[in-house]
């Protein structure tokens, strides 16, 4: 259990970790108590479903996506872009930093707010919109929606 708070720490959090405690990351490292391999975005959703208490049949349904499709991305079968992160991140109500995160797992390019689409989608999430709030925001501002 403790592997999984581990991996949803921010990387500031890790970084001061590792400053104060060297010694307990050396030996982390030599064991591998400590790191349990690459984070993917399968069990970063996963921990993160944990951590909100959501079920699959419920991401599903906020997300609007096909069960097939969202059972390929937990299988590692599909890759999920972009749009479809950001629609996962508003189901789950996930925190700027958390959905920057999601993206650095999923290797897609992190949010940008010198980029208007962008910009927007921060507002909302730092806002907590829904996934049908931001739709309706980003499509009043003529910009793009994930949907």
């Amino acid at each position: 259990m403790k592997e999984k708070n581990y991996e949803i720490q921010s990387t500031s959090e890790l970084f001061q970790k590792i400053q104060q405690s060297p010694e307990f990351f050396a030996k982390g490292m030599q064991d591998g108590a400590a790191f349990s391999g690459p984070l993917t975005v399968p069990k970063y959703l996963e921990q993160l479903m944990e951590k909100y208490h959501m079920s699959i049949s419920e991401l599903i349904t906020k997300t609007l996506l096909s069960k097939s499709f969202v059972y390929q991305i937990f299988s590692g079968e599909r890759n999920p872009g972009r749009d479809i992160l950001l629609r996962i991140a508003f189901a789950m109500h996930l925190s700027v930093e958390e959905t920057q995160h999601l993206f650095l797992v999923g290797q897609k390019g992190a949010l940008y707010p010198k980029v208007r689409r962008d910009a927007a989608l921060i507002c909302c999430l730092e806002q907590r919109l829904s996934l049908d709030e931001t739709e309706n925001f980003l499509k009043s501002i003529d910009e793009k929606g994930l949907l």
